[in-house]
């Protein structure tokens, strides 16, 4: 009977480490999303005079949004 090719432990290690750095990418990328929709609801909810007022409007919504998200996931 063959033996079943086994596992060395440097590969267990890489396997799990992938895993890991896996996780925290799909945890960062769920964090981002849920940052860029909630900021990009809130400036939605400013009238145009108030995103003049700090200097933008609406066309770069999305992109302010983007950039507050990517600024603060970890």
């Amino acid at each position: 009977m063959a033996q079943a090719p086994s596992i060395s432990n440097t590969q267990e290690f890489s396997l799990r480490a992938t895993i890991a750095q896996l996780s925290e990418t799909i945890r960062i990328r769920r964090l981002r999303r849920r940052l860029f929709t909630q900021a990009l609801k809130e400036l939605s909810q400013l009238s145009d005079r108030e995103l003049h007022e700090i200097g933008t409007g609406r066309h770069a919504m999305r992109h302010l949004a983007w950039e507050h998200a990517v600024l603060n996931a970890h």
